[in-house]
C-alpha cells in the first residue's frame, strides 16, 4: 500500500499535466474545425447523393437554367454551396468570380467521367504541367493567326461546296445538323488534312460516329448495350479505330518523306513524338470541342437574325457583301470588313453561349470572397450569368449587336512590304509588336496612371463579363479560327438566301447537354437570285420646290402636313403600294416624318391606317433624314425686303443675288442654291417659286415639332437620323436627346430611333460624302427584302 501511494500520486500528476497540455490543443483543433465550417460558402447540399443535380438538369432541359441559378445566387450571393453529381460544389457568379476561375492556380479543369470515356483521358483538359504546355503548343501551331489566315481559301471552298450540296435546290433546311456537318468538314480539311476527295469515306464514317458520341458526354456512365452511354461509347470506340487508321497512314507518309510536319496537326504530333493514344485523345477532343460549338453559334445567329430584320439588313449590307462579284472567293481582307456580322455573332454568344458553365476542381484549399473552398470540392462557374446581368448589359434579353461594335486592337502584326515609321525602316517580313499597354500607363494620357479609377472608362462590357472564349491565360486558342469559320459561312448564307422559320418551328431550344433548337431549327429558304424584290424608287419634288413649283392650284395651307399628303395622293393616284422607305433631306426630312406619323394615324384612308400594314412595312417603316435649322428664306430682320428678293437687273445674271446673299451672311453653298431657284421673266429675273408659299412652308418647317413621334414611334417604324458631322446647326441638347433615344433601341411595343453621324459632311450630305451616306442608308433598304 505504501508503494501504491507514490504511484497513484505520479499517475494523478500525469493526468493533470495531460489535461493542461493536451486539452487546449483539442479545443483549438475543435475551434479550427468550427471556423472551417463557418467559413464554408452559404447554401445547402440537399439530399445525400442527389443534392441539386435533378433540379439543375431539369432546368437545363426546360431552358430555365439561368432563372434557376439566378434564384439560387440571389438567395446566397456570389459564392454558395450545393451538391452536383454526388459531390459538394461551390457555385461562383459574377465578373470577379469569372476572373478567379480563369486565374487561380488552386483550381484545375474537371471533366465528367462520361466526357473522358467518350474522348479519352489523355486529352488536353486532363493534362497538367509540361504535358499540357507541350500539347497546347502543338495545337497553337495550327490555330495561330498566320495559320488561320492561310485557311481562308480552304474554308471558302468547303462552305461553297456545302451550300451547293445541302442548301441549293431545297425549300427547307434543318440548320443545326447542316452547320454541324459543315464545321466538321472544315475541321477535317484544314486541321487534320483529311481532304474532301481522297478521304471522303473516312470523313463520312467519322462524322456519323461523332454525331452519336457527343450525345454521351453528359449521359449517366452506365456502360450497357441498351443505355445511351453504352451506345455512345460504342460509337466512340469505332471513331477511335478510324482515327488510329488515319494515324498509321500519316506515319507511313511522314517516314517515306511524302509529307511534312507542317501539313496537318496529326502529322505534326507524330513528328513531335506524341504517343498514338495521346494523338487520338486530342484529335477526338478537338473535333468535339471545335465543330459543335461553332455549329451552335451559326445556328443561333441565323435564329436571331430571323427575328431582327434590321440586324439582318446591316449584315447583308456589309461592305464585303456589296463589293464581291458572284462566285468570287473571300480573302482575309474581306473578313476584316465584316465587323457588324462579327458583332452579331458576339451578341449571339452572349445570349446563347455554347458552353453553359465551367466546371473545375480545387486541388488545394482556396478562398474566394471570404469563404473557403475545400480541397477536392467541385467549382462550378456560371459564367453566362454575367452575360445576362441587366446591370452590365441593358435589356439583356434583347438582341443588340451594337453592344460589341467597339474596336478590337491587335498586338502582333507582320510587315507585308518595306515600310517606314518615325524615319526608320521596318523590312518586309518583320514582325511588328505594338506595346499598346504603355500608352495606358502614360501619365500624359491618364493622370496618376497607377491609381485604380474605373470612372476613366465608359466601356459597355466590363472585364470578365463576356467570357464566351474564356479569359486571362486560358483564353480559347481557337477563337480566331472560330471567327473566320463563322464569317465565311455567314457571308455565303446571308448573301445567297432569304429565310424564315418554317411553319411549326417556333425557335425554342433546350440547353441540355448543349444548346439545341427544336427540330434542328427548320427554316424555309429561297435563293436570292429568284427571290429578287421588285424595287421602285421615286424622286419627288416637294410642293413649291423644283419642277413642282410650276404646278398651279396646289391648295393652301403650304406646310409640312400638306406636302406629306401630296406624297400620299401621288401613291393613290398611281395605284402604287405604300412605300417601304421614305427618304427626306432637310425640309424633306420633316415631310417624311409627317408622312409616317399620318400613316400611323390612318389619315390617308384604311389602306394606310391598318396597323398590320404599318408593322409589315406597308407604310413608311424607315425614314432617313438630315435635320437642318437652315434659313432657306430670309426675314426682314436680316436686312433683305421682299422687293430686294425679287430684284430686277439688266444683265440677266443671278450672280448679283448670290453675291448679295453672301454679303448678308449666308454661306456660299446656300447662296448658290438660292441662285439656282431664279427664272427669267422677259428682261427680268425673278424667283421660280411662289415666295409667299415658300415663306409659309419655311415657317411650318421651323415651328413643327416631331419629338412626340421620335419619343414614341409606332410599332414597326424605324426612324434613322443622319447628322452631318461638320454641320453647326445642331443644338447640343437636341443631339443628347436623340442619342438617348438611339441608345434605347427597339422595344416590343414600339418602333426604333437610331442616330448616325456622317463624317466629313456638311449640310449637303449626298454631295459631301455619298459613299458614307449609302453605307448608312443601305441597311434600311435591304432590311425590307426580308419583310
Amino acid at each position: 500500500m505504501e508503494t501504491e501511494a507514490p504511484v497513484l500520486a505520479a499517475l494523478a500528476a500525469l493526468i493533470v499535466a495531460f489535461i493542461f497540455l493536451v486539452l487546449p490543443h483539442l479545443r483549438k483543433q475543435s475551434s479550427s474545425q468550427d471556423d472551417r465550417r463557418r467559413q464554408l460558402p452559404p447554401g445547402s447540399l440537399g439530399l445525400p447523393v442527389v443534392g441539386q443535380t435533378v433540379g439543375l438538369l431539369r432546368a437545363l432541359r426546360a431552358n430555365t437554367a439561368e432563372a434557376w441559378l439566378r434564384r439560387w445566387a440571389s438567395e446566397y450571393g456570389p459564392i454558395s454551396k450545393l451538391s452536383l453529381f454526388g459531390l459538394p460544389t461551390a457555385l461562383l457568379v459574377g465578373p470577379a468570380a469569372n476572373k478567379f476561375l480563369f486565374a487561380s492556380t488552386a483550381l484545375t479543369a474537371k471533366t465528367t467521367t462520361s466526357f473522358n470515356s467518350m474522348v479519352g483521358r489523355r486529352n488536353i483538359r486532363e493534362l497538367a504541367g509540361d504535358d499540357h504546355r507541350r500539347v497546347r503548343a502543338m495545337m497553337l501551331q495550327f490555330l495561330k493567326l498566320d495559320s488561320v489566315r492561310s485557311y481562308v481559301a480552304s474554308m471558302d471552298d468547303e462552305v461553297r461546296h456545302h451550300i451547293r450540296a445541302h442548301w441549293d435546290g431545297r425549300a427547307t433546311v434543318a440548320v443545326m445538323p447542316s452547320m454541324k456537318s459543315l464545321t466538321f468538314d472544315i475541321m477535317c480539311t484544314v486541321i487534320f488534312g483529311l481532304g474532301r476527295a481522297e478521304h471522303a469515306a473516312v470523313r463520312r464514317e467519322l462524322s456519323a460516329e461523332f454525331q452519336q458520341l457527343v450525345r454521351g458526354i453528359w449521359a449517366i456512365p452506365v456502360n450497357l448495350p441498351v443505355t445511351s452511354f453504352g451506345k455512345c461509347f460504342a460509337a466512340s470506340r469505332r471513331g477511335r479505330r478510324t482515327v488510329a487508321a488515319v494515324i498509321d497512314e500519316k506515319r507511313a507518309k511522314l517516314e517515306s518523306g511524302r509529307s511534312s510536319p507542317s501539313d496537318d496537326l496529326m502529322t505534326h504530333m507524330l513528328a513531335e513524338g506524341l504517343a498514338d493514344v495521346e494523338i487520338i485523345d486530342n484529335v477526338m477532343f478537338m473535333m468535339v470541342a471545335a465543330h459543335d460549338t461553332t455549329a451552335t453559334l451559326l445556328t443561333f445567329l441565323l435564329r436571331h437574325l430571323d427575328g431582327n430584320r434590321d440586324a439582318y439588313g446591316r449584315g447583308v449590307a456589309e461592305e464585303v457583301a456589296r463589293s464581291k462579284a458572284p462566285g468570287e472567293a473571300l480573302s482575309w481582307d474581306d473578313l476584316g470588313k465584316m465587323k457588324y456580322t462579327w458583332s452579331a455573332a458576339m451578341e449571339t454568344l452572349r445570349l446563347v453561349p455554347p458552353v453553359f458553365s465551367l466546371l473545375k476542381r480545387a486541388v488545394e484549399d482556396v478562398e474566394f470572397d471570404g469563404h473557403l473552398i475545400p480541397k477536392g470540392w467541385q467549382v462550378l462557374g456560371a459564367m453566362n450569368m454575367t452575360q445576362w446581368d441587366p446591370a452590365i448589359f441593358a435589356e439583356p434579353s434583347r438582341f443588340e449587336p451594337a453592344r460589341f461594335e467597339s474596336p478590337v486592337f491587335s498586338l502582333l502584326k507582320r510587315a507585308v512590304e518595306d515600310v517606314e515609321f518615325d524615319g526608320h525602316l521596318i523590312p518586309k517580313g518583320w514582325q511588328v509588336l505594338g506595346a499598346m499597354n504603355m500608352t495606358q500607363w502614360d501619365p500624359a494620357i491618364f493622370a496618376e496612371p497607377s491609381r485604380f479609377e474605373p470612372a476613366r472608362f465608359e466601356s459597355p462590357v466590363p472585364p470578365y463579363s463576356f467570357v464566351a472564349f474564356g479569359g486571362g491565360a486560358t483564353v480559347c486558342p481557337g477563337n480566331e479560327f472560330a471567327r473566320v469559320e463563322a464569317l465565311v459561312a455567314m457571308h455565303y448564307i446571308v448573301t445567297g438566301f432569304k429565310w424564315k422559320l418554317a411553319d411549326g418551328c417556333d425557335g425554342s431550344f433546350s440547353r441540355y447537354p448543349l444548346p439545341s433548337p427544336a427540330q434542328g431549327l427548320l427554316i424555309d429558304i429561297e435563293p436570292m437570285d429568284t427571290a429578287a424584290t421588285e424595287w421602285k424608287m421615286v424622286l419627288v419634288d416637294l410642293r413649291n420646290h423644283g419642277s413642282s413649283a410650276r404646278i398651279k392650284g396646289l391648295s393652301p395651307p403650304h406646310d409640312m402636313s400638306s406636302a406629306a399628303k401630296d406624297l400620299a395622293d401621288l401613291v393613290k393616284a398611281r395605284g402604287w403600294t405604300w412605300p417601304d422607305v421614305v427618304v427626306g433631306h432637310s425640309m424633306g426630312g420633316k415631310v417624311a416624318l409627317d408622312f409616317a406619323e399620318s400613316c400611323s394615324r390612318g389619315d390617308y384612308g384604311e389602306s394606310a391606317a391598318l396597323p398590320k400594314q404599318v408593322q409589315k412595312g406597308s407604310c413608311a417603316n424607315s425614314v432617313v433624314y438630315e435635320y437642318m435649322a437652315q434659313r432657306l428664306i430670309t426675314t426682314p430682320k436680316d436686312g433683305m425686303t421682299e422687293q430686294e428678293m425679287t430684284i430686277r437687273y439688266i444683265d440677266n445674271s443671278s450672280q448679283w443675288v448670290v453675291d448679295h446673299m453672301v454679303s448678308l451672311g449666308f454661306s456660299k453653298s446656300l447662296s448658290d442654291w438660292i441662285g439656282s431657284n431664279l427664272k427669267k421673266d422677259n428682261e427680268h429675273v425673278t424667283w421660280a417659286f411662289d415666295l409667299q408659299a415658300a415663306t409659309d412652308m419655311f415657317n411650318s418647317y421651323r415651328d413643327r415639332s416631331y419629338w412626340g413621334l421620335l419619343e414614341n414611334p409606332p410599332k414597326g417604324l424605324e426612324i434613322s437620323i443622319v447628322q452631318a458631322e461638320l454641320s453647326d446647326r445642331w443644338h447640343p441638347e437636341d443631339v443628347q436627346r436623340l442619342e438617348a433615344l438611339s441608345r434605347r433601341g427597339s422595344r416590343p411595343d414600339a418602333g426604333k430611333v437610331s442616330l448616325h453621324v456622317l463624317p466629313n459632311s456638311g449640310h449637303w450630305v449626298h454631295v459631301d460624302n455619298p459613299k458614307g451616306l449609302l453605307e448608312i442608308m443601305a441597311p434600311n433598304f435591304l432590311s425590307t427584302v426580308q419583310n
